[in-house]
């Protein structure tokens, strides 16, 4: 009985090993079979894909002007008068050459300029006065504009002012007079004036 012990337990062990020889060969040949059949990554040329997420420049093909020693940009739904009446003083306002009947205008107030005409003073009677700042960017640095509204019940008188830009005693200036059916219209031509800003030189 021993004798056959021992001869059948070669036999097992040497079965138990084909087994699993087998199991292990076509275990691989399954794996093989099946990476056949998954998707390769692929890399896509990024100039083929669309530029949706890319912000155009919104006064690439603006008009440049230059008054002086400045220059800027401005889009053709904004017109420009270098005099106003007044020499010197230059507004830039929408759709007239004036300002008048406009909700908003820019204007640039020289050195040697007249303040009448050009950049509001004095106050209005009877409004309730807001005074705030706003950080504008003009000439490549950011500036702090002194803000005031005079809000009557009918109408706002909205004006933004930096004095001395940029030690070069220029005064530069934006607002207009608009009421509360109006105000969503002048917010939008005040978009456009800070963009206007946004461009703003010293080509001297």
């Amino acid at each position: 009985m021993r004798q056959k012990g021992f001869v059948l337990l070669p036999i097992v062990i040497i079965t138990i090993l084909i087994s699993a020889l087998g199991y292990f060969i076509y275990h691989n040949i399954q794996l093989k079979k099946g990476n056949g059949n998954l998707i390769s990554p692929t890399t896509v040329p990024t100039d083929n894909l669309p530029k949706l997420f890319l912000t155009p420049n919104p006064t690439a093909n603006w008009e440049t002007y230059s008054f002086g020693n400045i220059s800027f940009k401005y889009p053709d739904s904004f017109k420009y008068n270098e005099r106003l009446g007044i020499e010197g003083c230059f507004t830039l306002s929408p759709n007239n050459l004036d300002g008048t009947g406009s909700l908003s205008r820019m204007s640039i107030k020289p050195p040697n300029g007249a303040y009448g005409g050009c950049v509001l003073t004095g106050s209005v009677d009877g409004a309730e006065i807001e005074n705030s700042e706003k950080q504008v960017i003009l000439n490549d640095k950011t500036y702090t504009f002194s803000v005031t509204k005079f809000i009557l019940p009918n109408k706002t008188t909205h004006y933004s002012r930096v004095s001395d830009v940029p030690s070069k005693g220029y005064i530069i200036e934006y607002g207009g007079v608009y009421t509360k059916s109006q105000e969503q219209e002048y917010l939008s031509q005040e978009k456009t004036i800070l963009q206007i800003l946004s461009t703003f030189k010293f080509t001297k």
